[in-house]
């Protein structure tokens, strides 16, 4: 008997009753303490990344007077792309590596941490909206950074002149 299961039958054979150690049910595993706090938690980061999926380029396209940034489909593509691009070379160069040398919960931290702070420093920046400095050194074509006024109609005229 030390195989813990009993020979290949699925646990429920003689090896396990030998060994005297029988095997919890599987409702009873999935509702044992962490197990339903993981599956929770896993879901709502997945609608969260979802979310985000959806939202942030719309809310990258939307007009700067409904507090967008405006950009257009040429330069929100390039955008999506390059950041697919790092994604890639990142997962299949560094990630692993990262992992084993940190391991698996202070690289998961320290990967958080990080997208948070870019983040907040993207948006932070008085040209995160203004110049997108970040399409200008992908070779995106040059933002317009004509915002709004307070008068819609005034605005129409230097506005149009942005748009492609």
């Amino acid at each position: 008997g030390g195989d813990n299961g009993g020979g290949g039958n699925g646990g429920g054979g003689s090896g396990g009753a030998a060994d005297g150690a029988a095997r919890p049910p599987l409702s009873a595993v999935l509702c044992s303490h962490p197990l339903p706090l993981v599956m929770v938690l896993r879901a709502a980061h997945g609608c969260a990344l979802f979310a985000a999926f959806d939202l942030v380029p719309l809310w990258c396209m939307a007009s700067r007077y409904a507090g967008g940034l405006a950009l257009t489909e040429e330069q929100l593509g390039t955008s999506l792309a390059a950041g697919a691009v790092v994604q890639v070379v990142f997962t299949s160069l560094a990630m692993g590596r990262l992992v084993r040398r940190l391991g698996l919960h202070a690289s998961l931290t320290a990967g958080c941490t990080a997208a948070a702070l870019l983040t907040l420093c993207l948006l932070a920046s008085p040209s995160a909206t203004a110049e997108r400095w970040w399409l200008r050194a992908l070779g995106a074509s040059p933002p317009c950074t004509a915002g709004p006024s307070r008068n819609r109609t005034a605005d129409a005229p230097r506005l149009a002149s942005c748009r492609r």
